[in-house]
């Protein structure tokens, strides 16, 4: 078996080069939205996120990476 061993810098920079590549594969192979089930008790109430509104249960398309998400969920006769 012929081993050679290699340099510092070029396992330094493929080290490096998986860092960055890896860090974007879930972006790049799930994309930047995620479907996202609303589920309460009692069914139908409307959950909104944005410009979306539902009647659970029901998904909601939610950003992958956001800093906060808000969902905002209401039933008559249920405080906010």
């Amino acid at each position: 078996m012929n081993c050679r061993k290699l340099s510092k810098p070029l396992v330094m920079g493929i080290v490096c080069t998986a860092a960055v590549t890896a860090t974007g594969c879930a972006t790049v192979v799930h994309g930047d939205k995620e479907r996202v089930a609303v589920v309460t008790e009692p069914s139908g109430a409307v959950a909104r996120f944005d410009s979306q509104s539902i009647t659970t249960p029901g998904e909601l398309v939610l950003p992958r990476k956001p800093k906060t998400v808000t969902v905002t969920i209401e039933k008559e006769g249920y405080e906010p």
